[in-house]
């Protein structure tokens, strides 16, 4: 059936027929009479990633295989969302090494993302945990991949968005925990260079992040909160059943403007205050996913939906390229409404994986006819400093931009003919940026 679908950010909306991922006899049925074809998860990649004229969702391949308590690896399939992996795996104390910011991300998502968490300072890029994927390719054939077999099959796929083929299952290796609990600091720093000197000092925190006001200006500069934490060892555990928090969103995007975002700057400031500078006990779904406990906040944005912006320049330029950034925003008419500062660690292997070792800033915008025009001014100062988009939330990056920040698109290009890619698996965005 066709049906109109759009990413997270619901923009861009495009229509495609879509098909289910019930058996993989059914799909490969699919693969033999279809192109231009893309798998999606649970459509949390914010633009159109995962959008394209035929879309393969997974949702529904979503069984747990295997657990080895053992070894501490848990087999699942690709459609298997990373909330129902938390809670099945808590009961055995473990947990996934590296979570996104969203637990509705599916693993397969996870992996064609190459999504980073709060300690990629630490722990990397998801992927850098996968012992094994399954991937079924364009010519119908399943094979697997990994850091020891298909080896150049498993590094195009991880963060590859979906365009080496369908991931169809994957072994993950997990960390050991005895709580459900997250033990939190918040500090307030006042200003940017304040801000740089926090992730220098608690460099050696498993996670940390920092909120930037954007809004703020002169001495006030960055002001930020910064907010660390680590796996709690109190042997407390709390699953995670209660219902989402239900808000007239419909009301709240008539007002959201930049005079309610200064109210809420304010706000989240004050209240983080109250909670600094010690020691807090939070459980982990408030501290991983704390926007998933907001139904559909997505659409706070208005019907047009929003852009996230989200970049990574190399760490020996400093804070620089953040401070340039945030200097253009403060000039423009545009303002972001969340704004996430986070430090990566070293670049793994992978040829399309987003982060490299440096500070990532990630920014919301609404939608506008003119965001596009200063967003592309933006891209100059990403470019200058020799730093990159993160491909799951793009919705307008161009062909030339995009190459310039992934040279290895060439060796990606040329792995996926060898496995029956090209001309086969495509995106929306694939086809914006070049790769067909």
């Amino acid at each position: 059936m066709k049906k109109e679908i759009f990413g997270w950010g619901k923009f861009p909306k495009r229509i495609g027929k879509i098909f289910f991922f019930e058996d993989n006899n059914k799909i490969k049925k699919i693969l033999k009479n279809y192109n231009n074809i893309i798998p999606r998860g649970n459509g949390r990649s914010y633009g159109d990633s995962s959008l394209s004229k035929n879309v393969i969702l997974t949702l529904n391949h979503n069984k747990i295989l295997k657990l080895d308590l053992k070894n501490k690896i848990v087999d699942c399939d690709s459609g298997v969302k990373i909330n129902y992996l938390n809670n099945f795996l808590i009961k055995k104390n473990l947990f996934i090494p590296v979570s996104p910011g969203s637990s509705h991300v599916t693993v397969g998502g996870a992996i064609a993302s190459d999504v980073h968490g709060k300690n990629h300072h630490k722990l990397g890029c998801f992927s850098d945990h996968i012992k094994e994927i399954k991937v079924l390719l364009g010519n119908n054939k399943i094979v697997k991949a990994s850091n020891k077999i298909n080896k150049d099959l498993f590094k195009a796929t991880c963060g590859g968005m979906g365009l080496t083929g369908i991931i169809v299952s994957a072994k993950i290796n997990l960390i050991r925990i005895n709580s459900t609990q997250i033990t939190q600091k918040i500090k307030i720093v006042n200003n940017f260079q304040n801000l740089k000197d926090m992730f220098t000092k608690f460099k050696k925190s498993p996670y940390s992040v920092a909120w930037i006001d954007t809004l703020s200006s002169g001495n006030d500069f960055g002001k930020s909160v910064f907010i660390t934490g680590k796996h709690s060892n109190d042997n407390i555990k709390k699953f995670n059943n209660s219902s989402n928090i239900v808000l007239p969103i419909k009301l709240i995007s008539l007002f959201f403007n930049q005079f309610f975002l200064k109210i809420f700057n304010k706000i989240y400031i004050l209240k983080s205050q109250i909670f600094s500078n010690r020691n807090n006990l939070v459980h982990y779904f408030k501290y991983f996913y704390p926007l998933d406990k907001i139904k559909s906040w997505n659409s706070v944005y208005g019907k047009r939906g929003f852009i996230q912006y989200q970049f990574v320049t190399p760490k020996k330029c400093g804070f620089v390229p953040i401070n340039d950034v945030l200097s253009l925003l403060s000039k423009s008419k545009h303002k972001s409404y969340l704004s996430v500062l986070k430090e990566f660690g070293e670049k793994n292997k992978n040829y399309l994986s987003f982060p490299i070792k440096g500070y990532s800033l990630a920014l919301d915008f609404k939608y506008t006819s003119k965001i596009f025009e200063f967003l592309k001014e933006l891209d100059k100062i990403v470019l200058k400093y020799k730093g990159r988009i993160y491909l799951t939330k793009d919705s307008r990056l161009d062909e030339k931009t995009f190459k310039a920040m992934y040279p290895q698109y060439k060796i990606f290009q040329k792995i996926r003919k060898k496995y029956h890619a090209t001309n086969k698996f495509s995106s929306f965005q694939s086809k914006r940026i070049g790769i067909i």
